[in-house]
């Protein structure tokens, strides 16, 4: 892929700007090889922390965190960038997915694994208690206050810290039939 990408590229005349994105309670490192590759390639790559991270986890809704991937891509036309790839592992990978689909600008979306289908967390007891605790909280007009809810990762439930908000905004359009 990346040898083609810099055919084209050099055949257009562009400077190729890599967005990169890490996978949910990931950091900008999972990518640091990638980065390196794609560099010594003669791209651009920027490696933003998502919302999804560990250190952030879900400080915004999943749409919100598209500002992440906006900003990381204007520093990259900033650096020279002509045209811009996004890139996404996991979680991330659902992003690029996501992200892609709202932008016409695009030169390519590169999705590694892709993952996360809300829809079926739903199914899962300790989730949909969470997401009924933040209708509750929405109900009671606590939907930007920080409350501990159930999430889960590789199937290993963790408690995450997330504002109500950002769980029903990623929980409403994915509810199992």
């Amino acid at each position: 892929m990346v040898v083609y990408l810099m055919l084209a590229a050099s055949a257009h005349g562009e400077t190729v700007g890599f967005v990169m994105m890490h996978g949910k309670h990931g950091t900008p490192t999972q990518l640091q090889q990638l980065a390196e590759a794609v560099s010594n390639a003669r791209f651009l790559a920027e490696r933003p922390e998502m919302c999804w991270s560990a250190a952030r986890i879900y400080d915004r809704s999943y749409l919100e965190c598209f500002a992440d991937i906006d900003a990381a891509a204007v520093r990259l036309k900033q650096h020279g960038a002509t045209a811009i790839v996004i890139l996404g592992m996991s979680l991330g990978g659902n992003a690029a997915l996501g992200f892609g689909a709202r932008r016409q600008d695009l030169r390519g979306i590169i999705t590694l694994a892709p993952a996360h289908a809300p829809e079926s967390l739903l199914r899962r007891a300790e989730i949909a208690e969470s997401v009924a605790k933040a209708q509750a909280a929405a109900a009671a007009g606590k939907l930007n206050e920080k409350v501990t809810f159930d999430d889960i990762d590789q199937g290993k439930i963790f408690p995450s810290l997330p504002r109500p908000q950002s769980i029903l905004v990623s929980s409403a359009r994915n509810r199992p039939q």
